[in-house]
């Protein structure tokens, strides 16, 4: 009689541990790669808010208007979402002066049966120290039946008077 040698499942054991060990070592790679990946971005993306931030009380400054929008147009497709940005002067000479503001931002005119918007969201009441200026992010945010044109009236009051108004448009295709 012959004994036969069973090596198989030593062989079998061995080398499930090493694709088990490569596995971990591509995943551990991979989630590397991705966190860099993703730093790098939203580093580029806080960099390029400043931008847009020191560009709009540039804006601001050289028109001498009390309300800038970076954009008064906005394309957007279904279901997603864009940041605009709002620049308010305070055009009171006197620092140290803060004054509040509020923002209301209404739907106004629509072209043929539009229904643009699901969402918009900003700061609620910015304060601004006499003589500067602030950027306020709006959020827009457009549902699954979004479709049309529609017009937004932003109304901006000041310590609760009137301060002025701006319009913008979002496109839904």
């Amino acid at each position: 009689m012959r004994r036969s040698k069973k090596k198989g499942s030593l062989n079998l054991s061995i080398n499930a541990i090493v694709v088990l060990i490569l596995a971990i070592t591509m995943l551990g790679l991979g989630l590397g790669f991705m966190r860099n990946m993703f730093g790098g971005v939203s580093k580029q993306f806080s960099q390029v808010t400043d931008e847009i931030q020191r560009d709009m009380v540039d804006r601001l400054k050289d028109s001498g208007k009390k309300i800038v929008l970076n954009t008064y147009e906005v394309k957007m497709k279904q279901s997603s979402k864009e940041t605009i940005y709002l620049a308010i002067s305070n055009q009171i000479d006197a620092p140290g002066e803060n004054s509040i503001f509020s923002i209301d931002i209404n739907n106004g005119n629509t072209i043929g049966d539009a229904r643009c918007v699901g969402k918009i969201d900003t700061l609620e009441n910015p304060t601004v120290s006499g003589g500067d200026a602030k950027v306020a992010p709006i959020i827009i945010q457009t549902d699954a039946k979004a479709e049309g044109t529609c017009e937004y009236n932003i109304v901006i009051k000041e310590d609760g008077a009137d301060f002025g108004v701006v319009d913008f448009l979002i496109t839904v295709s």
